[in-house]
């Protein structure tokens, strides 16, 4: 499946009841191919406001979400209470071709409050491909970004390309 532009993000998992849901093997930003961006103007996916025990991606290729081509940030958690969403077996920044075609904010970003959500893993299957994000009109930008969100957890990524840090200050 593919969510191409939907004006401010992609997929939104909001609100204390958004749990157990799982969004895998989709082209997300993407053209329905999986070669073309056709970026929203926010985020591609959001974990927001008491979402939680969600999972985007999976432990199979055929799981992966292919994240790439959004003006925003890839994956953004925000908010209290936003935790223990996991990010596992993605592929984000890349097109469906394994060419560059990177989110202009970060590749996976955590900001106010968001906290516990782990991204990639030591479990076969779980890493994920964070590449070409942050573009030259965002300098700033990076394949992870973590603010004012503590025990985000970042293992088993594969880091590629230009601005790329494990923790960026949010000012």
């Amino acid at each position: 499946m593919s969510f191409p532009t939907n004006g401010d993000g992609g997929v939104l998992l909001s609100g204390g009841d958004t749990a157990l849901n799982v969004v895998e093997g989709n082209y997300i930003s993407l053209a329905p191919h999986g070669l073309a961006a056709l970026g929203n103007t926010g985020f591609s996916v959001s974990f927001a406001l008491g979402a939680h025990d969600n999972t985007i991606g999976g432990l199979r290729e055929e799981l992966a979400n292919v994240i790439s081509g959004n003006v925003g940030s890839g994956v953004l958690f925000s908010w209290a209470g936003a935790a223990n969403n996991h990010v596992v077996g993605n592929v984000i920044g890349l097109d469906s071709g394994g060419f560059v075609l990177g989110n202009s904010g970060a590749g996976v970003e955590a900001i106010e409050n968001a906290s516990g959500n782990p991204i990639g893993g030591e479990e076969a299957g779980t890493s994920n491909q964070i590449v070409g994000n942050g573009g030259a009109a965002f300098p700033s930008a990076m394949g992870l970004r973590a603010c004012e969100s503590p025990a985000t957890r970042s293992t088993g990524i594969w880091v590629g390309h230009l601005h790329v840090r494990q923790r960026q200050s949010c000012y």
